[in-house]
């Protein structure tokens, strides 16, 4: 139903003024999309719910530019892309903003940690270089650079390389004798049975 798709993805255009002043109350940069999102665009999670999911699922943000691509992927509707109701570069090139400031560069690994997040499991909350939303990050920066090209803008004014190098380089926790993506860094499996909420690490390998 790409009809009804464009529709929520114009809503989140329409409540972009929100996402960056989400952005600024958490010291952060471009557009911050709140993991629940109402008429406001505020963050409407009630109080005491689940303080991480709040604060901490940045994934959430990544996820709108993902349904851009998926949209847009899908349909090649050149009116989203240059009707100005939808955003759509503004919105793609900010929410690369968002990840492009959270990427720190370590020293000590030569890559880029984004720390303390919870990803889609609200079962680890403090956690740092969580698998799913570095993935998810890394796919934001990139495609906010494919779709500069086709807002017919120069790409890499849009999209400095500086931050195609952090979606390039960002950690991501992988044990070599195992052969698997850990959920997040330092995550203990020694002996133990670690229960999770979503198997959103998991399914990143998946299809094959």
């Amino acid at each position: 139903q790409p009809e009804l798709a464009k529709k929520m993805l114009r809503y989140r255009a329409t409540l972009k003024d929100q996402a960056y002043a989400n952005a600024k109350e958490y010291g952060d940069l471009g557009l911050r999309f709140p993991w629940e999102s109402a008429a406001s665009g505020n963050e409407v999670i009630p109080d005491g719910a689940c303080e991480g999911c709040q604060k901490r699922q940045i994934h959430n943000t990544a996820a709108v530019s993902w349904a851009i691509r998926q949209y847009y992927s899908a349909t090649r509707d050149r009116d989203y892309v240059t009707n100005p109701d939808y955003s759509a570069c503004e919105l793609t090139r900010e929410i690369a903003r968002f990840f492009a400031n959270r990427a720190i560069y370590d020293t000590e690994i030569g890559r880029y940690d984004i720390k303390d997040v919870m990803g889609p499991d609200d079962f680890h909350d403090h956690v740092d270089n969580h698998a799913y939303t570095n993935v998810a990050a890394s796919l934001a920066i990139h495609w906010a650079r494919y779709m500069a090209c086709q807002c017919n803008l120069n790409e890499r004014d849009e999209v400095p390389d500086e931050w195609i190098q952090k979606a390039l380089y960002l950690e991501l926790p992988f044990d070599n004798v195992r052969r698997l993506h850990y959920q997040y860094e330092d995550m203990d499996v020694e002996g133990q049975n670690i229960t999770n909420e979503q198997a959103d690490t998991i399914l990143l390998t998946y299809p094959p």
